[in-house]
């Protein structure tokens, strides 16, 4: 597990209470960009809300499939089956996610290109600050 948060606590403390310190590695990184590079997929399980998400962007910039919970706005950024899967809040369907990911490398394959490809479209320096621009404009102009 990556990242830090008000729950870190909690999560050493079910790690160790039931017997998991030998499976469940907790790592703190500043920069997931080099852990991104090494892995597939990005399993978010937020509950409220995933867009926009920096980390959901660093893992589709290097071509990582999408898992992510159906909340929020989260459909506005993953498409299902096209750059990842949209799920319920359910462990099963998680899970099953993952498995059609691992069973079905070409749909992988596919999802993670689009992936890399939604965020080279849509999140570059040049576009936000373009957006950046025109945001300014508009405040000036009806000032």
């Amino acid at each position: 597990i990556y990242g830090r948060g008000p729950l870190e606590k909690e999560i050493k403390e079910y790690i160790q209470l039931n017997g998991l310190t030998h499976i469940v590695e907790l790592h703190a990184n500043s920069s997931m960009l080099p852990i991104f590079a090494k892995t597939k997929i990005f399993v978010s399980t937020q509950l409220l809300e995933n867009f926009p998400s920096m980390s959901m962007v660093e893992a589709m910039s290097t071509e990582n499939a999408i898992i992510a919970l159906n909340v929020g706005q989260t459909n506005l950024f993953v498409k299902d089956t096209e750059n990842g899967f949209l799920v319920e809040e359910s462990p099963t369907l998680l899970a099953q996610a993952v498995a059609k990911c691992i069973s079905n490398q070409e749909l992988l394959k596919k999802m993670q290109i689009r992936g890399a490809q939604i965020v080279e479209n849509n999140h570059t320096i040049d576009k936000f600050l373009n957006d950046l621009e025109n945001f300014w404009k508009k405040i000036l102009l009806n000032g």
